[in-house]
């Protein structure tokens, strides 16, 4: 059996900036009511938005909560929180923008509960990235 959801609350604080949250829970159990094994943990995230006139940037924080719904062959995986931030800038006669992205700007030691090599490859430090799209 699988149980879970989702929920997702926005709310405008003027017409250019936005607070947002979110959490997502799951649980999966087996036909006798033992946990499965990875079951991803309870994840928070929370953004503040800013946008006007083809800039958008935003400030954020994701929570993922320690692992509790373990398996009996699995261990208990510790919760984290990554800060992370981004901006970009709609260029509009050329149909193109230029953005940047950074996450886990604390560089927290985080592990993916879900993953089969967790203590092997923890998630990404820090991380910065540049880039243009443009549509044609």
């Amino acid at each position: 059996h699988i149980y879970g959801g989702a929920v997702q609350l926005g709310y405008a604080l003027t017409d250019a900036w936005t607070i947002q949250t979110q959490a997502e829970v799951v649980r999966r159990l087996a036909a006798g009511g033992d946990d499965l094994p990875r079951t991803a943990p309870v994840r928070l995230r929370h953004e503040l938005q800013y946008g006007s006139g083809g800039f958008d940037a935003y400030v954020g924080l994701e929570q993922v909560l320690r692992s509790v719904y373990v398996a009996d062959s699995e261990e208990e995986t510790p919760g984290y929180e990554l800060v992370f931030a981004g901006a970009s800038y709609n260029i509009e006669p050329i149909n193109t923008s230029v953005w940047v992205k950074a996450n886990n700007l604390l560089d927290q030691y985080a592990q993916d509960h879900s993953s089969f090599i967790k203590e092997q490859s923890p998630l990404l430090g820090r991380q910065f990235q540049l880039g243009v799209t443009a549509n044609f």
